[in-house]
């Protein structure tokens, strides 16, 4: 098991952590940006998929215009939910 130390110290710089709460009808988002510490609430209809990425993209690049430095996204949801399709390419998954 990883300390808090180890963590902090694997995690990138400049990022947006995105929590997604999914079902049939939505997927519900949280963000929360590091370092600006902007927050922000989003509904993104169930299975639009292109929708969703678009919204990380936009949320990228607001962080990326007022850092001016590369942004991670670092994406959590349910463990119990196929995400195939919410990898974009190039994109890396890691299990905790």
């Amino acid at each position: 098991m990883l300390d808090r130390e180890q963590i902090q110290t694997n995690l990138p710089e400049v990022a947006v952590f995105v929590t997604l709460e999914l079902s049939k009808s939505a997927w519900l988002l949280a963000a929360q940006a590091v370092p600006s510490g902007k927050a922000s609430a989003h509904r993104v209809s169930g299975g639009d998929v292109e929708g969703l990425l678009a919204l990380l993209r936009r949320l990228q690049a607001r962080e990326q215009r007022s850092s001016g430095r590369e942004v991670a996204i670092i994406l959590g949801y349910e463990a119990g939910y196929l995400a195939t399709g919410l990898v974009p390419e190039g994109a890396r998954l890691k299990a905790a």
